[in-house]
């Protein structure tokens, strides 16, 4: 657990907008299909990966317990995305998940392996585990025969030592363990996470979750995507 959160504090000081910032694999070309017959072409040598997190063993050795192989990291679902739309595909960001405070939808998280899921601290400070669940493949919250979902309640929550000193939203990340392991699948998979000190300020990302629509407007019932800027903070 201690190698997780260390990368994590090292890479990520992002605002949660119930929902994730996706950036997709550096290592391979991702096209994206344009209404108005553009394409946007992102190329980046680098080495994503899904993250593994080390336990001690018995006799002090070190075990990996999260290591998915062969499973694959923050990949949607789908290979031609139509820019300017709003909702997206069931099941298309795999990694999305629904956290419920006394069975309510209340923020957005992303599955980093079988294990933990992460999520921004604002979203967990003074909240009580025993009362938060994590739901995964949900797309449609208003209807429970859409998709088969599946729940794991909280087992710990890890926030950023530094979260809450000031009024920015700097150290705003967190990090669930679940009560037990989820099986990786098709369609369960979890997102990348960069490598330490690589920056992606000035490229395009993709927000994804039941966030509002529009300013004060209530929360969607489906999972919606927006596209927007990666600045440094």
């Amino acid at each position: 657990m201690d190698e997780t959160l260390q990368h994590i504090r090292k890479i990520w000081k992002t605002r949660d907008l119930l929902g994730t910032i996706i950036l997709r694999p550096p290592d391979k070309t991702v096209t994206e299909k344009v209404v108005e017959s553009q394409q946007i072409s992102i190329k980046e040598n680098s080495s994503a990966k899904p993250v593994e997190t080390n336990q001690p063993g018995e006799g002090g050795q070190s075990q990996v317990i999260s290591g998915c192989p062969p499973c694959k990291c923050g990949e949607v679902l789908k290979h031609v995305r139509i820019v300017g739309g709003i909702e997206t595909l069931v099941n298309e960001f795999p990694w999305m998940t629904a956290l419920m405070y006394n069975n309510r939808f209340y923020c957005g998280a992303s599955l980093i392996n079988n294990r933990y899921v992460l999520t921004a601290a604002h979203c967990v400070n003074g909240f009580s585990k025993e009362r938060i669940s994590a739901v995964f493949l949900d797309h449609d919250r208003s209807t429970a025969t859409e998709t088969q979902t599946i729940t794991r309640k909280i087992k710990n929550i890890h926030r950023h030592r530094s979260y809450g000193y000031g009024s920015n939203y700097n150290n705003d990340i967190a990090v669930l363990q679940l009560d037990e392991d989820l099986p990786l699948t098709g369609k369960l998979q979890p997102v990348c996470l960069p490598p330490t000190g690589k920056s992606f300020s000035g490229f395009t990302g993709v927000a994804v979750g039941w966030g509002a629509t529009k300013q004060n407007g209530q929360t969607a019932s489906k999972l919606q995507e927006v596209k927007v800027p990666i600045m440094s903070m």
